[in-house]
């Protein structure tokens, strides 16, 4: 009896250090996920982290969309892309520091329909971010995440509308 007793007792210990492995892997795996913000373009996906540099953005823009950069300068790269069929295009913009690290990203549009990543991303900053801090007169929701100052701004109608997001790199 004092066998099964010592036998069920190893059991339950081992399983105990086993599920707490596991939890660890587990916020490893979490931990991992939350250093970048993804932006989801034409079905592919472009990681935004602190230390992403120009030469980073122009080697992996090529994958995501067709179109060239409307402007291509050292601290800026633009792009006007047609993110949603049938809508006007929507600019895409990345301003980089002296050292060509990403300082800004902006995703710019009059509407939701123009603009599919940010309404992916704000579903994503939801599930991953918390809840933003509310502005109603400007109409903004901010998040502070993983080094990132990211607001969103929905207002206005017509041409005098807004609907972007902007990434903004902490220091």
């Amino acid at each position: 009896m004092k066998i099964f007793r010592y036998l069920f007792t190893c059991i339950i210990f081992m399983t105990s250090a086993a599920m707490a492995a596991s939890d660890a892997e587990c916020k490893t795996a979490q931990n991992k996920s939350v250093n970048s913000i993804p932006i989801v373009i034409t079905g592919k996906t472009l990681e935004i982290r602190k230390g992403i540099t120009r030469a980073d953005i122009k080697s992996l823009m090529p994958a995501i969309v067709t179109d060239e950069a409307t402007v291509d300068i050292s601290e800026r790269l633009q792009y006007d892309v047609i993110l949603a069929e049938g809508q006007a295009p929507a600019t895409m913009y990345f301003d980089f520091d002296e050292k060509g690290i990403v300082t800004k990203v902006m995703l710019d549009s009059y509407e939701a329909a123009q603009n599919p990543p940010v309404t992916a991303l704000l579903k994503w900053l939801e599930a991953n971010a918390g809840k933003p801090k509310l502005n109603k007169k400007k109409g903004t929701k901010t998040w502070i995440f993983s080094g990132w100052k990211i607001e969103h701004t929905n207002h206005g109608s017509g041409e005098d509308s807004v609907y972007s997001i902007e990434l903004t790199l902490q220091k």
